[in-house]
């Protein structure tokens, strides 16, 4: 599994994209209503930065998952779900992201 099959899979068996990009969009747009003129970004550019940190935090789950998953199994897909369930990683993700604060 590589980082966009792993987005691929958190987005379709969880919420935590959506909760993650909720969060993100209301910090940037708050930062966003003190800036001013010019320098106030447009919404699509706030979308692309939230992309951007989910992208992000996407890779930083694979970087920690990555070294528990034995080499010879590490583009295995179903390897990946296995560990990602006995682990519970995406309950995990998801309960981080829902009390996830920014400051």
């Amino acid at each position: 599994m590589n980082t966009i099959e792993l987005a691929s899979y958190i987005q379709e068996n969880s919420q935590v994209k959506d909760l993650f990009l909720e969060r993100t969009c209301n910090y940037l747009n708050d930062k966003n209503r003190a800036r001013s003129g010019k320098s106030k970004w447009s919404e699509a550019r706030i979308e692309k930065q939230a992309d951007q940190m989910f992208d992000r935090l996407v890779t930083n789950v694979y970087e920690k998952v990555a070294p528990q998953i034995k080499v010879r199994f590490r583009n295995n897909a179903d390897s990946w779900v296995h560990f990602m369930q006995e682990h519970e990683i995406i309950a995990q993700l998801e309960e981080l992201v829902s009390e996830l604060e920014f400051e």
